[in-house]
């Protein structure tokens, strides 16, 4: 008996160290940068994307999006910056290159909270792009939108949000039927922040390596704002 005890401790080391054995079992956890998530789902089919991860390809987390009125509808990944082309330029950053579009904040009634551009140094004639970045925000977040000139009506939006934990890594939002109004688009970046935060998992691993991590076993548990 305790030969076999023996036994079945090594077989485990073995199963939680060898890294070929470990990639081959499904697991919840995936890395990014950093940083460790738990998507409470088998995600092996991810390994094939290198540098993001589709976070609103698993049903479970999907389902619970489709719940909320601010993530209903859209699509979210997290994407890792640090790739061979290089970090991209953080538009705000460099917003002057870009023409300021007061008329539409106003027309939107937006002005007062955030600094709308359009995307270049000229205004288009039909449709273009528009930029939209909070002039105060707990959130550091830009949003890109297609827009209609004659309409002055955004159609598909993405919305970029820095993730602090790893300055490498930003949260997509991609919305293909904002029917929104856009002075929610802050509303918007708090809750898919906190929706990634909840299921960053780094600060509760343990030194060994991915197995099956207990204390991220339940995805949108009483966490951050979200109720199971």
């Amino acid at each position: 008996m305790r030969m076999l005890s023996m036994l079945t401790a090594l077989f485990l080391a073995i199963i939680l160290t060898d890294p070929e054995i470990a990639r081959s079992e499904p697991r919840n956890t995936i890395k990014l940068g950093t940083r460790t998530f738990d998507l409470g789902a088998d995600v092996s089919f991810m390994r094939e994307y290198e540098d993001f991860i589709p976070v609103s390809r698993v049903p479970r987390i999907n389902a619970f999006m489709d719940t909320d009125p601010l993530l209903k509808f859209v699509v979210m990944l997290i994407k890792s910056n640090n790739n061979r082309r290089g970090d991209p330029t953080w538009i705000p950053d460099n917003k002057t290159q870009h023409l300021e579009a007061p008329d539409i904040a106003e027309f939107w009634g937006i002005f007062e909270y955030y600094d709308v551009r359009w995307y270049g140094s000229t205004r288009p004639s039909h449709a273009g792009t528009i930029i939209i970045m909070p002039k105060r925000d707990n959130v550091d977040f830009v949003t890109i939108c297609g827009l209609e000139a004659s309409e002055l009506l955004p159609t598909t939006c993405t919305t970029v949000i820095k993730y602090p934990p790893d300055a490498s890594l930003r949260i997509h939002v991609r919305d293909y039927a904002r029917d929104q109004e856009v002075s929610s688009l802050s509303a918007m970046a708090e809750r898919a922040l906190a929706l990634i935060y909840c299921l960053d998992v780094t600060d509760q691993l343990s030194d060994m390596p991915q197995a099956a991590s207990e204390a991220a076993a339940v995805v949108l548990s009483p966490c951050k704002g979200f109720s199971s």
